[in-house]
């Protein structure tokens, strides 16, 4: 449920107990449910006293070792509920244990206990992180939970605290606007809302998916379908035009390897993407059936690859672009298979939540909606005490490639 670090906040910062936090980073939890003091205050001695509860808390956190596992299992049953995919022991596994690009053998995933009892959580989803010519050892903060007689006693700025000093960099997705303006108090940088992109098939399901089906609209709707027809052919001549095809494969190869390799300078900030990250990412994924892998192809010479599937939204059966990378000369013909290939299939739309604004142009080309609102996931990052980066280029949102594959943002539950 994401990090709320208390380390590093300004002069005078203080933390309502009353903001909601949301998405995958977050939860939809209250900064009092992680267990982040109401009435802490920096400055004046604060800062003293703050580090002081920080570290005796911190004598209550270690990393999860597998007997600790009916215990933790017993916290996030109560704390996330009876059905929480946090209670998927394979799922655990996958994310926080076989990770292979964890640097360090251990699980990523910290607990504190008080009497054999687990009081609180923190657990990061390890990555490589290209930051220009840099690789970084960063995380994704996930899954931050304090149980309720341990709130605002420093249990949660200590996990969170113990959890950042392992890594480079730390990121979260989610927040809602009153949690966002929270942990930029706290220290993390903001970089605003990452964007939805929806290329409708049908617009009366998509009208209705908005709540919007009736009156101009939906007469609207009705005359545009014919245009709608008309780019869907516009776009797969566009597709078999290009001179390549997309090619669908059971699991990924090392030719994820070049594709990185050939890719990679086109996007100054993103997670490593070759064959050790998309492998455990969707082939070994406890989803992995979920999934659909394909190779934009040229000939012979492999030059991206993209991973889609479908599933509900809001009531309506859509497709998703869930992950993709190619140089960015071939995102249009990539895109435009991607459209084609969902074209008769039962989906209404073709969604891509990314941030690629490079892409944004070709994606409005090939009739992709960029939606008023945004996903309702902001994407923050705090840096490690060690962080070599340029602190300019993390700063510039238009350098991050971020997709659903990153973070724990495309769980289909």
């Amino acid at each position: 449920m994401g990090t709320f670090a208390v380390c590093g906040a300004r002069p005078g910062a203080r933390f309502s107990s009353s903001r909601w936090l949301d998405g995958p980073g977050f939860g939809r939890l209250r900064s009092r449910d992680l267990g982040i003091g109401a009435g802490l205050r920096f400055g004046e001695g604060g800062n003293h006293r703050v580090m002081g509860l920080l570290e005796r808390r911190s004598q209550l956190i270690a990393r999860f070792a597998p007997e600790e596992g009916e215990a933790l299992h017993r916290f996030q049953q109560e704390l996330f509920g009876p059905r929480a995919r946090q209670l998927d022991e394979a799922r655990r596994r996958w994310l926080f244990v076989s990770n292979p690009l964890k640097v360090e053998p251990e699980a990523s995933l910290w607990i504190a206990t008080h009497e054999g009892e687990v009081v609180g959580q923190q657990a990061g989803i390890s990555h490589r992180l290209k930051v220009g010519d840099l690789e970084l050892n960063s995380s994704w903060s996930v899954d931050l939970m304090v149980r309720p007689e341990w709130r605002l006693r420093g249990i949660g700025p200590a996990l969170t605290d113990t959890y950042r000093r392992s890594y480079d960099l730390v990121m979260a997705v989610g927040a809602t606007e009153a949690a966002y303006r929270a942990v930029i108090r706290s220290g993390w940088v903001g970089l605003g809302s990452l964007p939805t992109f929806v290329r409708p098939y049908r617009l009366n399901k998509i009208l209705a998916w908005r709540g919007r089906e009736g009156g101009l609209l939906g007469a609207a709707a009705h005359l545009a379908t014919p245009g709608i027809k008309l780019l869907d052919t516009i776009n797969s001549t566009y597709a078999f035009g290009s001179g390549t095809r997309l090619v669908e494969i059971p699991r990924f190869d090392a030719r994820a390897d070049a594709i990185w390799r050939t890719s990679s300078p086109d996007y100054p900030i993103a997670a490593r993407r070759d064959l050790a990250f998309l492998g455990w990412r969707f082939d070994d994924s406890v989803d992995a059936g979920l999934y659909h892998r394909f190779y934009l192809m040229r000939g012979e010479t492999v030059l991206g690859y993209a991973v889609l599937r479908s599933g509900e939204q809001l009531g309506v059966e859509v497709g998703f672009v869930v992950d993709y990378l190619c140089p960015i000369a071939w995102s249009g013909p990539l895109f435009a298979w991607c459209v084609d290939w969902f074209r008769g299939r039962e989906v209404e739309a073709l969604v891509a939540d990314l941030n690629s604004p490079r892409a944004e142009p070709t994606l409005s080309r090939l009739g992709f909606w960029k939606g008023q609102r945004a996903s309702g996931k902001r994407l923050l990052f705090s840096l490690g005490a060690t962080c070599p980066a340029s602190t300019e280029l993390l700063n510039d949102p238009a350098a991050w490639f971020v997709t659903r594959a990153d973070s724990d943002w495309d769980h289909p539950d």
